[in-house]
């Protein structure tokens, strides 16, 4: 094996071997879902899903969660819109102390078409900046220009321990939770398994370079 051979398999099994390293050390944030609540399947279609509270331009709903030592990126929501006139806009907006971390506007229009079709479809609301935040987090949701013929509401199903409490007088929390899915970033190693197979392929190379060499050396001196 040419001496130019040999520094050209030790740089790159080198490098695959800081690489694996790496890869164990840097962590990657990666989202993933914390919570949710998506469970639909005892409603034979979309149409039936309990709808929970309603949004109008003089009327909003408020949500309110907890989260601590997590990094949150953000909240899905599913809304239903029933009726004909589809014209005005939802704001959603994720609140913390009074600070407002996101706000997203989506046109009736567009609620409506999540429920079409056979799958459930959600919005997505993503903060601004992700940062651990100890305590409670606030989901305000406000309409403009919605035509008093038409709901927009938020979807829900049978209570079963929300991590969301709907802030409304009445009865909406004793019976149903809304459908939601909260999404936080986690550090993760995704690449140390693809990095530690790539130095095995590397080493398993190089040894192979080297027994092909040494036989031919055997067969030269024949």
């Amino acid at each position: 094996m040419n001496k130019q051979l040999k520094w050209v398999l030790r740089v790159i099994n080198i490098g695959c071997f800081l690489a694996l390293i790496l890869s164990c050390i840097v962590p990657i944030e990666r989202k993933e879902t914390l919570t949710s609540n998506i469970d639909v399947s005892s409603y034979g279609n979309l149409h039936s899903i309990p709808r929970i509270g309603s949004v109008t331009d003089e009327k909003q709903m408020k949500l309110k969660f907890n989260l601590y030592d997590e990094k949150l990126y953000g909240v899905n929501l599913y809304f239903g819109v029933d009726g004909d006139d589809e014209n005005g806009k939802v704001t959603c907006a994720i609140e913390y102390n009074n600070e407002t971390l996101a706000k997203q506007t989506f046109s009736v229009k567009e609620l409506a078409s999540l429920t079409e079709g056979s799958s459930l479809n959600s919005v997505e609301i993503l903060l601004d900046d992700f940062e651990k935040r100890d305590g409670e987090y606030t989901v305000v949701i406000k309409g403009t220009g919605i035509s008093p013929e038409t709901r927009v509401s938020l979807l829900g199903n049978i209570n079963t321990g929300s991590y969301f409490r709907y802030e409304e007088s009445g009865s909406y929390g004793e019976y149903y939770s809304i459908l939601y899915a909260i999404e936080t970033l986690n550090p993760k190693h995704p690449y140390v398994w693809a990095c530690a197979l790539i130095f095995a392929l590397c080493l398993l190379s190089s040894y192979v370079f080297y027994i092909s060499y040494e036989e031919s050396k055997v067969e030269t001196v024949k």
